[in-house]
């Protein structure tokens, strides 16, 4: 991960949606992932948009909470997240008039950019 491509994707992200939480899903125990951990992190806290306040980061071993199919324990992330979910909102449109421009009744004001190193599932089951 270098500083090009991070600077590029967080400009388009906060361009499209102002703000943006990572929610790093890494391991603690993997020596790969914790070195991957730690220069995203550098990436996030240099970054021109953690000093703006566009963006928020957040490192969350799934593994540690989630052992086997137990999700129970995920709370812990919802909690920690919880602040953020109702700050940034929800987005509500009415799109069903085929002819007229779509009407924005309430926009949503940030979005979470969650990430693990090979697994989806992990990143759906943080989402869900």
């Amino acid at each position: 991960m270098t500083r090009g491509p991070f600077t590029k994707h967080f400009e388009e992200m906060v361009a499209d949606y102002n703000k943006v939480h990572i929610v790093d899903l890494l391991k603690d125990l993997r020596e790969r992932e914790m070195k991957l951990t730690k220069e995203y992190y550098k990436l996030y806290y240099e970054s021109k948009f953690k000093e703006e306040g566009k963006l928020d980061f957040l490192h969350f071993d799934f593994h540690r909470f989630a052992k086997g199919d137990n999700f129970s324990e995920l709370r812990v992330l919802i909690d920690k997240l919880s602040g953020q979910i109702q700050n940034f909102g929800w987005g509500l449109i009415d799109a069903q008039a085929p002819n007229k421009e779509t009407q924005v009744f309430q926009k949503q004001q940030g979005v979470f950019r969650i990430n693990c190193l090979d697994s989806i599932d992990r990143t759906n089951v943080a989402m869900s």
